[in-house]
């Protein structure tokens, strides 16, 4: 088990990545502060990383409590193997 897969099961929040079936994981995310240079705009980005065995991929989406993201890009993390969006 990797440090960042530790970090996410012990302080990341519950999400159910909207599949048939739903998978349920752990998700920690943050907001993105070098997707754009718009102020505006940058209110809907969000990064993070989620537990590799959710398989998170492209144009997946998930929830959140009541929010609800649309994955734009997935690459997986060199150092800890988790998946990085």
């Amino acid at each position: 088990m990797s440090y960042a897969g530790n970090y996410i099961r012990s302080k990341g929040v519950d999400c159910v990545v909207l599949r048939n079936p739903t998978i349920a994981s752990k998700v920690s995310m943050k907001r993105s502060t070098k997707a754009s240079r718009d102020l505006g705009a940058r209110e809907g980005f969000w990064e993070g990383m989620m537990l590799s065995e959710a398989g998170l991929q492209s144009g997946d989406s998930f929830s959140v409590g009541t929010n609800t993201y649309l994955v734009q890009t997935v690459s997986r993390d060199q150092c800890s193997h988790e998946d990085a969006f």
